[in-house]
């Protein structure tokens, strides 16, 4: 087969607009340990500029509504891309996850490589590749190892004009707020040490969310031998495994592989104060992301 992992096309990155998360389809029903994230829908979906977020989707008994919107800024850090002929997760999401016979690595970097998904918008990015060619066949998991924290900066323009994100001086009640009276967005920074992917009171170690058409998102938070963290105990890492409708095929004749990471409708989240004015945005969080290889 041809050695396209030493070829200067291999791991074009192209971070890009379009629809995020990691999906499931035409698959078996998932076991009922891995709770579905919820049907939070995009931002862009309330309408054009500015948003009526008095329309958004709840999130909770209390009354709060929330939407997807794309960042500005989304910077992780990479340790290792793969793509795999089989679903590393089990059933059961406390399961660890299980790779080994089942993914090949197009990139393992021990280091990690940081990259802000936000700034590089449908701009190529070189990644590190891994040594290993992965052989002809068809590829039905995307996976992702990543560091433990996520950092993003964002605004929103609504009825009552642009908001802009600021970190929160209370991470235990969310990452981010909005506020209307700065003038660019600041940083917040989700750490998943405390809550996993949750947003306040209990931890919850593993994630999933369905996006029509698309597929489903997976995550859990782990160690740094991808041994989930069930208590959300110092994870230093999080894996996430994405199922698209398509799956990736790998031929004698397949040159290489492109990966695209997509944030937009996805990589933020913003959140309303029942209480207060519920047409408008108060708190900010990390949204999640897909990622999609192609063959060429």
């Amino acid at each position: 087969m041809t050695n396209f992992f030493n070829q200067k096309k291999l791991q074009r990155l192209f971070l890009g607009l379009g629809f995020f998360s990691l999906c499931f389809f035409s698959r078996p029903a998932f076991a009922e340990d891995w709770s579905e994230f919820g049907s939070v829908s995009s931002c862009s979906d309330l309408g054009e500029n500015p948003a009526d977020l008095s329309g958004a989707d709840a999130t909770s008994s209390e009354g709060h509504t929330g939407c997807f919107q794309t960042p500005s800024k989304y910077q992780i850090t990479l340790y290792k891309l793969g793509i795999c002929t089989s679903d590393p997760f089990g059933e059961d999401a406390s399961v660890s996850v299980s790779p080994d016979d089942k993914c090949t690595w197009t990139m393992d970097t021990p280091a990690g490589t940081t990259v802000d998904l936000g700034a590089a918008l449908n701009t190529p990015i070189g990644l590190p590749t891994a040594s290993e060619n992965p052989s002809s066949g068809t590829y039905t998991h995307m996976m992702i190892v990543m560091g433990n924290q996520i950092t993003v900066n964002g605004s929103i323009v609504t009825q009552g004009g642009t908001y802009y994100t600021k970190p929160n001086p209370d991470p235990t009640d969310s990452a981010g707020l909005f506020d209307k009276d700065l003038t660019s967005a600041q940083d917040f920074t989700h750490e998943f040490t405390t809550y996993g992917f949750n947003i306040r009171d209990d931890c919850s170690y593993h994630y999933q969310r369905t996006i029509t058409g698309e597929g489903v998102v997976r995550g859990v938070i782990a160690n740094s031998n991808l041994v989930t963290q069930t208590t959300c105990s110092d994870p230093t890492r999080i894996v996430g495994v994405f199922n698209p409708e398509n799956d990736l095929v790998i031929t004698d004749a397949t040159q290489g592989i492109e990966v695209k990471f997509t944030i937009s409708d996805g990589g933020m989240r913003v959140e309303t104060h029942p209480t207060a004015d519920s047409s408008q945005p108060r708190w900010a969080f990390s949204g999640d992301f897909r990622p999609t290889f192609t063959s060429f």
